[in-house]
């Protein structure tokens, strides 16, 4: 992930509610924000333990349109997303259509969706 899709992924998991994994290493263990500790040691396969760790505490990849999406329809938002950026303009119809290049370029659904959950106008 580069760092400006990263860091929107990681504003959009906030402002969702999707906890953000922070993964470091601590003396003799890797540490997750979450409060949770690799189990390395206490394995007969130390190396599969942190890869599952790491698989357990990666965090989600929004540039998909789907992924953000998902997201926003989970929370319940979805609907007025789809009204703010419809490609025919604000409409009351929940069937709105979500412009293609929102779909195809990887990471403008989520800018778009960062935008609309901070409650700035989009344009």
């Amino acid at each position: 992930m580069t760092s400006e899709i990263e860091s929107l992924s990681r504003e959009f998991a906030k402002l969702t509610g999707i906890e953000w994994h922070e993964v470091s290493y601590k003396v003799d263990r890797y540490m997750c924000s979450c409060g949770a500790s690799d189990p390395h040691q206490e394995s007969n396969d130390p190396m599969a333990a942190i890869r599952n760790f790491m698989d357990a505490h990666s965090n989600p990849d929004f540039t998909d349109a789907r992924e953000v999406i998902k997201v926003l329809d989970e929370i319940g938002r979805l609907d007025e997303f789809v009204v703010t950026c419809g490609a025919l303009g604000k409409h009351s119809r929940e069937d709105d259509l979500i412009p293609v290049r929102y779909v195809k370029t990887p990471g403008l659904m989520l800018a778009e969706a960062v935008t609309f959950m901070k409650g700035e106008k989009n344009d």
